[in-house]
C-alpha cells in the first residue's frame, strides 16, 4: 500500500473511533418540523407545578398521564419530574433551585425569575429553535400579543416563551346591576355616570325589595376599594398601574389629577347612602354576603360575576334575582378607557445545557394544538377535571380564546346549530342553552359570561377599539418597589377612604407629597431606567 493511501486509512480509523465514542443527539426527522417524531428517545426533566383539584383516572398521576403517553407516542419523549410542588410552594422550589443552579431541563419562573436566570446565564437561547419548530399555532398565539410575547427577549434574543394570558376581554369589568330590582323601578340602562348614580339612589330610597324596609343600598364595595379603584377609570384616572405618559416618561396612575377628581364624586356617593357606612371595615366575603343576602343592588366586577357571587345570589333570591352586565360609563363626554394591568404570569424557559430544547418548543405544540384545535374525545381525555395542569410547564394559553368564544356561542345562541363549536366552545354554549331553558344554578355562570346577554357582547366592543390602558409596568419590580410599595399602596388605601368618608379633599394633595417623598419618587425613577421606552 503506498504511503499517502495508508494515511488515509489510519485518518479514517481514527475518525470513526472518535465518532463511535461521541454521543449523539437524537434528532426530529427534518421534514416534520414541529411535530417530527424523534428517531431514538430524548428524555426531559421538567419542574412540575401539581394541584390537588386535577382528577387523574385508571390510576394516572402527575407522572404517568395522558400528556406524558402523548409526549411518547407523538415525539419519542420521556417526560421526567426533576421535582413536583404544589402551585403554593413552586416559585420558593424554583428559587432553591436558580440559588443552587440545579435546573432541569425546562421550566416555569415569573417575571422576576426570569431576570434572575438571564443575567446569570442559566437559560438557553431560543430563537433559532422557535423559529425553526414553533407550530402556525403556537407562532399566532404569540402574535395575538406581540407586547407580552416580545417580553421574553433579551437584547433581541428570545429567551424565555411567555405563557400567554386569557385575553384584555377577561381583565375587564362591566357594572352588574339586579335585574329584578331594575324591572320593579322601571329604570333604564346606565348611559352616563350620573345614570348609574341615580339608579343607585333609587336601589337606596325606593324599597327596591319591597319589604317595607329601609335596608338596601346602592353599590358594593368593601375596604380594597377594588371597585371604585375601575370607577374611577369613568374619571380617566387609573390607580394601581402605571402610565406611559405623552412626554415618554413614566409616572403612577394613582396620583394623577384625575383621582382627585373622582374621589370628590365618591364623596357624594357616601353622603347619599350609596355606598354601605361599613365598607371600610368590609372585607370581601362582607361585601359578598351583602349581595348574596339582598342588600345592595349594584357591583363593579369582572366576567366571572356570574359563577361568584352570582350562583349564590340566585340560589338565596330566586332566578329573577340574577345581576345583568352594563358597560362602565363616562363621567364625561369622552370615551372610558379601563385600566389592564401586566398579563403574563410565567414563561417557559430551558436549561442551557439542555441537549434538545427543541424538545420543549415541541411539547408546547402539542398543549396548543389539543387546547385549541383537539377532538371532543382528546378535549375529554386530556383537559376535563384540571387535567391539563399535568401539561405544566408547556401550558401557554390563548389570549383570543375567552373573545373568540363569545363571538362563536352568541352567534349560533339563536340557531342552536353547534356544527361550527369546538369542544371547548361547545362545552359552554351547552351551559348557556341550560340556563335559557332550565334555569339550571350550574349554568348562570357561563351564561352571564359568554351568551350573547354576558359580560364578553359588553366588553367586546372595548376590546375591539382599544379602550384600554396597560400598565408600563412589565412584571419585574424595582428594588425600592419591593421594599417600600406595600406600605406606600396601605398609604393611598388609607387616605382615600378617609376622603370618602368626608375628609378635606385637599388631603389628596398631601398624599402625593408624602408618596414621593417616602420612596415614590425613588420607584418613579428606577421605572423610568427600567422600562421607559
Amino acid at each position: 500500500m503506498k504511503k499517502k493511501n495508508l494515511q488515509k486509512v489510519l485518518a479514517f480509523a481514527l475518525m470513526s473511533s472518535l465518532l463511535a465514542g461521541m454521543t449523539v443527539v437524537p434528532k426530529a426527522a427534518e421534514e416534520d418540523g414541529p411535530f417530527g417524531k424523534y428517531d431514538e428517545t430524548v428524555t426531559l426533566t421538567r419542574a412540575q407545578m401539581t394541584t390537588s383539584a386535577s382528577q387523574w383516572e385508571n390510576g394516572d398521576d402527575e407522572t404517568n398521564n395522558p400528556w406524558t403517553r402523548a409526549a411518547l407516542d407523538e415525539f419519542n419523549i420521556d417526560l421526567e419530574d426533576a421535582w413536583a410542588a404544589d402551585g403554593s410552594q413552586y416559585a420558593e422550589k424554583i428559587n432553591l433551585s436558580i440559588a443552587s443552579q440545579t435546573l432541569p431541563d425546562v421550566f416555569w419562573v415569573n417575571a422576576n425569575q426570569f431576570q434572575q436566570v438571564t443575567k446569570l446565564g442559566l437559560v438557553a437561547d431560543l430563537t433559532e429553535v422557535y423559529e425553526n419548530y414553533a407550530s402556525d399555532t403556537l407562532k399566532g398565539i404569540m402574535e395575538s400579543d406581540t407586547e407580552t410575547f416580545d417580553s421574553g427577549k433579551v437584547d433581541g434574543k428570545l429567551m424565555g416563551i411567555s405563557t400567554q394570558h386569557f385575553g384584555v376581554i377577561s381583565q375587564m369589568n362591566c357594572v352588574w346591576i339586579r335585574d329584578d330590582w331594575m324591572q320593579k323601578l322601571g329604570l333604564e340602562a346606565p348611559q352616563t355616570m350620573d345614570d348609574l348614580f341615580e339608579i343607585c339612589r333609587q336601589f337606596v330610597e325606593n324599597d327596591p325589595d319591597g319589604n317595607g324596609v329601609d335596608d338596601t343600598y346602592g353599590l358594593a364595595v368593601d375596604k380594597s376599594l377594588d371597585g371604585l379603584y375601575t370607577l374611577m377609570n369613568a374619571y380617566h384616572a387609573y390607580p394601581g398601574i402605571w402610565l406611559n405618559k405623552e412626554d415618554g416618561k413614566i409616572e403612577y396612575g394613582s396620583v394623577q389629577p384625575e383621582v382627585k377628581t373622582a374621589l370628590e364624586a365618591f364623596q357624594k356617593l357616601y353622603d347619599d347612602g350609596i355606598l354601605s357606612k361599613e365598607f371600610a371595615v368590609a372585607d370581601n366575603a362582607k361585601m359578598t354576603e351583602d349581595l348574596v343576602s339582598g342588600k345592595v343592588g349594584v357591583a363593579i366586577w369582572g366576567s366571572s360575576f356570574g359563577y361568584a357571587p352570582g350562583i349564590d345570589i340566585i340560589k338565596n333570591n330566586g332566578e329573577d334575582a340574577i345581576f345583568k352586565p352594563y358597560a362602565l360609563p363616562s363621567a364625561d363626554d369622552q370615551e372610558v378607557k379601563q385600566a389592564i394591568g401586566w398579563l403574563v404570569g410565567n414563561y417557559v424557559v430551558v436549561n442551557k445545557d439542555c441537549k434538545n430544547p427543541e424538545a420543549a418548543i415541541k411539547m408546547i405544540n402539542l398543549y396548543t394544538k389539543i387546547t385549541n384545535e383537539g377532538t371532543t374525545e382528546e378535549y375529554n381525555t386530556f383537559k376535563n377535571n384540571e387535567r391539563d395542569w399535568g401539561a405544566i410547564p408547556f401550558q401557554v394559553q390563548n389570549p383570543m380564546a375567552d373573545y373568540n368564544q363569545y363571538v362563536a356561542i352568541s352567534a349560533v345562541q339563536d340557531s342552536r346549530d353547534t356544527s361550527s363549536l369546538t369542544p371547548d366552545q361547545l362545552a359552554k354554549y351547552e351551559h348557556v342553552i341550560d340556563w335559557i331553558d332550565n334555569k339550571n344554578l350550574d349554568s348562570v355562570g357561563q351564561y352571564s359570561q359568554v351568551s350573547a346577554e354576558g359580560a364578553y357582547g359588553v366588553l367586546k366592543p372595548l376590546v375591539d377599539n382599544e379602550q384600554y390602558v396597560r400598565t408600563a409596568y412589565k412584571g419585574v419590580s424595582t428594588d425600592t418597589m419591593v421594599q417600600k410599595m406595600s406600605s406606600l399602596e396601605a398609604m393611598r388605601d388609607e387616605t382615600f377612604t378617609k376622603i370618602i368618608m368626608g375628609d378635606d379633599i385637599s388631603n389628596f394633595d398631601t398624599f402625593v407629597e408624602n408618596w414621593d417623598s417616602l420612596g415614590g419618587a425613588d420607584i418613579t425613577n428606577e421605572m423610568n431606567e427600567l422600562y421607559a421606552e
